[in-house]
């Protein structure tokens, strides 16, 4: 832009034409700038009319692009690294075992690993204690919880596969139990909640599976809850649900099934019981231990 202060550069002085004045000419001018200006306002206008539905789209594009590269950082199970193992499929499942012999195993005996406790079945003697009690190795355990020896061995390789094949592990949050220990626990859920409501969700002590230290109480390494039934539809509740059998486990208190066990559901406590029986359960479609051995429903203790 030139500053009218300063001298009119060389090239730029006013052509006089014969016969006008000045004035005229400066008019001319004037005239000539106004009618520049209005047609470079015009057609930038126009310009800029014409612009906006391309502005606009680039706009939805970035943006699109954008919720492209969010949903593309998000974690997908289609594309997860790990393998993915469809053990639902009961073709996935050994030969029918139709001749496992179901009495080769006591269910009285508390140190053997089919024994059955429930609220008409105590531990004899009722303060019994394993003497081969073994320190769970699993992605979690902060409290140092204990198994009996096959027991923790299996649930070390079932957190093992589950790393490998779901990409998360295992947190065991209760193991064995002591006599003792159920009896503090039963005491102090009574109190609070009533000897009624307590039965449904606790064992009264030597009546606890926790005691014969094949149980355990188990769940996600971050998980939303602790000990709540949302857990069966995690990722690892739905994944244990199709493959616990494979390490031996069975969950020992499914939704639907407390008139035999006398226990509410809980997603999160599995029984170790060894992998041909946990097999034949699911080859079987059979949920309890109770009906396995044909021993009848506990819904209540014998004695208030």
């Amino acid at each position: 832009m030139i500053d009218r202060r300063l001298p009119t550069p060389p090239g730029r002085r006013a052509q006089l034409r014969p016969g006008r004045h000045p004035h005229q000419i400066a008019e001319h001018r004037r005239q000539l700038r106004i009618r520049v200006a209005t047609i470079t306002m015009t057609l930038l206008a126009v310009l800029m009319i014409a612009l906006v539905p391309l502005l606009e789209r680039g706009e939805g594009d970035a943006s699109t692009a954008a919720q492209s590269d969010e949903v593309a950082t998000e974690p997908s199970s289609a594309a997860e690294p790990h393998e993915q193992i469809n053990w639902s499929d009961t073709s996935a499942l050994p030969p029918l075992d139709t001749d496992l012999d179901l009495t080769q195993h006591s269910t009285d005996d508390p140190s053997s690993i089919w024994v059955v406790t429930n609220k008409a079945r105590p531990l004899s003697p009722i303060d019994w204690q394993p003497d081969d009690l073994d320190t769970v190795n699993v992605s979690v355990n902060r409290d140092g919880e204990r198994l009996r020896h096959d027991a923790a061995a299996a649930l070390h390789d079932m957190d093992a596969a589950a790393q490998r094949e779901l990409g998360q592990g295992i947190q065991i949050i209760s193991g064995f139990r002591s006599y003792q220990r159920q009896q503090a626990l039963y005491e102090t859920y009574e109190r609070r909640d009533g000897q009624a409501a307590a039965d449904r969700y606790s064992s009264r002590p030597g009546h606890s599976e926790h005691q014969t230290g094949l149980a355990c109480d188990i769940n996600e390494t971050q998980p939303p809850c602790e000990l709540c039934n949302e857990f069966a539809h995690t990722g690892l509740g739905t994944w244990l649900q199709q493959n616990s059998w494979r390490f031996g486990f069975v969950q020992r208190y499914e939704t639907g099934q407390e008139q035999t066990t006398g226990y509410m559901e809980e997603a999160w406590h599995y029984r170790y019981v060894g992998v041909p029986l946990a097999s034949w359960m699911r080859q079987h479609d059979v949920h309890t231990l109770e009906k396995v051995f044909g021993l009848p429903d506990a819904p209540d203790y014998l004695k208030p």
